[in-house]
């Protein structure tokens, strides 16, 4: 209920001021959040003629042509939304989403890594040669800390790396992989 009456609202603002960047951003992304992604393009692509740097806008834009199944534009504007809005992993979520969807998990892990800070990132890439590689084991997080915690990454972040594991895995690895990951 609250996403459609955030539709009703921003008709309204963009009824009052439709020259706004803000009006039309926000009546695109309510479009968006209720599967209106077909009525929510031309809105956010208003917002973007008013305001080319609107992180916002080019975030929902993107994912409103990924849903239409246009991913290589999607991908631009997500693209876009990560480089003006560098430090929200929700912009670097939305990419590597796309660029799983187009079949590329190494960009895909690019917008991941891209997603984490500094410290965070220092632990989840080590060298092929790296002894931590080869001294992993799955057991209580604490006795042994290699890497990056999944329960330490924001919940984006981590739906992001779950899901760049399931594209470069089989399906069987990947269920071996989830089954390593529950008793944690």
């Amino acid at each position: 209920h609250e996403a459609q009456g955030n539709v009703a609202g921003a008709e309204l603002l963009v009824k009052r001021v439709p020259e706004s960047a803000r009006n039309q951003a926000f009546l695109g992304s309510s479009y968006f959040d209720v599967g209106r992604a077909a009525d929510a393009i031309p809105h956010l692509q208003h917002a973007l003629r008013l305001d080319p740097n609107h992180a916002s806008a080019h975030n929902y834009l993107g994912g409103a042509l990924l849903a239409m199944g246009r991913t290589t534009e999607a991908i631009t504007h997500l693209r876009r939304a990560a480089s003006l809005s560098p430090h929200d992993e929700r912009m670097h979520f939305n990419l590597g989403n796309a660029l799983n969807a187009a079949s590329r998990p190494a960009e895909a892990a690019q917008a991941f890594l891209a997603a984490l800070g500094p410290d965070q990132r220092a632990k989840a890439t080590f060298p092929l040669d790296a002894a931590e590689r080869r001294t992993w084991i799955n057991v209580h997080m604490y006795l042994f800390r290699h890497g990056v915690l999944l329960d330490d990454l924001p919940v984006a972040t981590r739906h992001l790396a779950l899901e760049l594991l399931r594209t470069t895995l089989s399906a069987r690895g990947y269920r071996l992989a989830q089954d390593l990951m529950r008793p944690n």
